[in-house]
């Protein structure tokens, strides 16, 4: 497709199309029968329940299956529903194509294209949203109808080619998960009959990081959190730094090391992760850092943690869950024979292996598609 010979016409997103904001129903209105109520937790996958109504609206507020909707406060984002005949709260726009000729494949890209210029005109001291006014006011550029088709089918079978790879490396996680539980059980109902030791028992060292927020600098040492913990790895790419100084005598008591274990211990807790890094950073009082004895297998101790949820009997308060070290070295670990552990641990990085591979496809797919959707959409 030759983009720079593309003729767009400007204009306001509030002349594209009539955005339907959705009922203020309340929860005396919920009932156990009707129609589902969506909310924007049934959009983003946060929620997956649904309350229901079986009363009486205008038929503007009727979603079915193929609505393209928008959620415009809390969490900002575009979603073409295909749960169903349905009642749309409040809270999230139905757009009805109804003042230009406009495809609706298309139209949700743009606004997909749109949403990072949205985030910064949000506002609200409790639920962040962005005003009917500035929503409607925002500048959009829309071809004719043809080429509006054309761009959609090319962006369609990009975003299908990422999606088809992050499911991939869905698959991977699941795949490890599979071959755990196929081998040593549930850990929590142990039917294969490991022997079960207290955590403390295994580690030469159980310790968290700084209980006192660091003077954070804009360069310096690696300084992770909880946040930092994804799918069993340390997440990099958003980082905080401290001065060497500080970090000298952090890393005196806590001293992350090559194979070591990081534990969430706070927010969503229980998450591991095996340190895989040769250099030195320090961690907040999120993390707890473990260092196993030869009885355990970093790998299969990480799958142990993440496979299932071994530190609910644990949590500790009521608005923020916390672990202490004390309940840490107290969990009842399985301790499978060495040989499995290690057995597990060669299948796990033969699998790791082929998921980063699939990785750099799953970048280079998400990367296309970016670079799609800017010339698109993008300024020219």
């Amino acid at each position: 497709m030759n983009w720079s010979q593309i003729e767009y016409k400007p204009v306001k997103l509030g002349d594209t199309a009539t955005f339907i904001n959705g009922y203020p129903f309340k929860p005396t209105d919920w009932s156990g029968e009707g129609l589902p109520i969506i909310r924007i937790q049934n959009l983003t996958g946060n929620a997956y329940e649904s309350n229901f109504f079986s009363g009486k609206i205008a038929d503007k507020y009727f979603v079915q299956d193929g609505d393209i909707l928008i959620s415009w406060s809390a969490s900002l984002g575009i979603y073409e529903w295909y749960g169903g005949k349905a009642w749309l709260n409040q809270h999230i726009f139905k757009v009805v194509f109804d003042k230009t000729e406009i495809d609706k494949i298309f139209f949700k890209f743009l606004i997909l294209e749109k949403l990072e210029e949205m985030k910064s005109m949000v506002h609200g001291a409790t639920m962040k949203h962005i005003t009917k006014g500035k929503f409607d006011n925002l500048d959009v550029k829309i071809p004719s109808l043809e080429v509006q088709q054309q761009i959609a089918a090319l962006l369609d079978r990009a975003d299908t080619l990422r999606q088809l790879d992050r499911q991939l490396l869905t698959h991977y996680d699941t795949l490890i998960q599979s071959v755990f539980l196929e081998m040593f059980g549930d850990p929590v109902k142990n039917e294969k009959g490991w022997e079960v030791k207290k955590l403390g028992e295994l580690c030469n060292k159980i310790t968290d990081g700084t209980h006192k927020t660091p003077n954070y600098q804009p360069e310096g040492v690696k300084f992770i959190s909880a946040k930092n913990i994804k799918r069993g790895t340390i997440d990099w790419s958003d980082l905080k730094f401290i001065t060497k100084e500080e970090h000298y005598q952090l890393f005196k008591r806590c001293n992350p090391e090559y194979g070591d274990i990081v534990i969430t211990k706070s927010g969503s807790i229980g998450m591991a992760a095996i340190v895989k890094e040769n250099f030195e950073f320090s961690l907040f009082e999120s993390l707890a850092l473990l260092k196993l004895n030869n009885q355990l297998i970093n790998i299969f101790f990480r799958e142990l943690i993440n496979s299932n949820n071994l530190v609910d009997q644990f949590v500790k308060g009521v608005g923020i869950k916390h672990l202490h070290l004390t309940d840490i070295r107290n969990l009842n670990i399985p301790v499978p024979p060495l040989a499995l552990q290690q057995r597990f641990a060669a299948i796990v990085e033969k699998i790791e292996a082929q998921k980063a591979t699939a990785a750099a496809q799953a970048e280079a797919s998400e990367a296309l598609f970016q670079s799609l959707l800017q010339k698109a959409f993008g300024s020219k």
